[in-house]
C-alpha cells in the first residue's frame, strides 16, 4: 500500500499484527465521586480488571480529606480499598488522586465531598462493561 502526498492511498496489500503479551495491569475504581458526612469515612474499592500486577504508587486527597490506608498491591482479577476519612464540617471539596502502573490510564481521580447532612448523601456506584474474550463489548 502506498500512501499519496494528498492523503490518499492506492493499491493493495495484507497487514500482520502480532501482539504479544497481555494487557497489563488495569485500575477501575468502584465509584466516581463520593459524599462523606463529618467525622465519616469511605472504603472506595479499587479492582484490577488486568492481567498483571497493579501497583498503587500514591494515593493523595486535599485537606481536610485524608487517606487512611491504601494498598500497595493488587493481583490480577482481585480487588482491595482505599479507606478516606473526612475530620472536615461540610462544604468541602477534593479530589482522591490515585496514580498506579496502569499503561493506558496511569491517574485515576474520585471526586470527594464533604457534606453537612444525610439528605446531601450521595454515592455513584456504575456498572462496567467489560470486554469478552476478544476484548470486544
Amino acid at each position: 500500500m502506498a500512501g499519496l502526498e494528498d492523503g490518499a492511498f492506492w493499491g493493495r496489500g495484507w497487514f500482520v499484527f502480532n501482539i504479544n503479551g497481555g494487557i497489563g495491569a488495569r485500575l477501575a475504581p468502584s465509584v466516581l465521586s463520593a459524599a462523606l458526612l463529618p467525622g465519616g469515612r469511605a472504603e472506595i474499592e479499587l479492582a484490577n480488571l488486568g492481567d498483571a500486577d497493579l501497583l498503587i504508587l500514591a494515593s493523595t486527597v486535599e485537606q481536610p480529606f485524608e487517606v487512611q490506608s491504601a494498598p500497595a498491591l493488587i493481583a490480577p482479577g482481585q480487588a482491595a480499598a482505599i479507606v478516606v476519612h473526612y475530620p472536615g464540617s461540610g462544604a468541602d471539596e477534593a479530589d482522591l488522586v490515585i496514580n498506579s502502573n496502569d499503561p493506558l490510564r496511569p491517574q485515576r481521580r474520585v471526586a470527594l465531598r464533604g457534606i453537612k447532612d444525610e439528605s446531601a448523601a450521595t454515592m455513584l456506584k456504575w456498572e462496567r462493561a467489560d470486554g469478552n474474550s476478544t476484548g470486544r463489548l
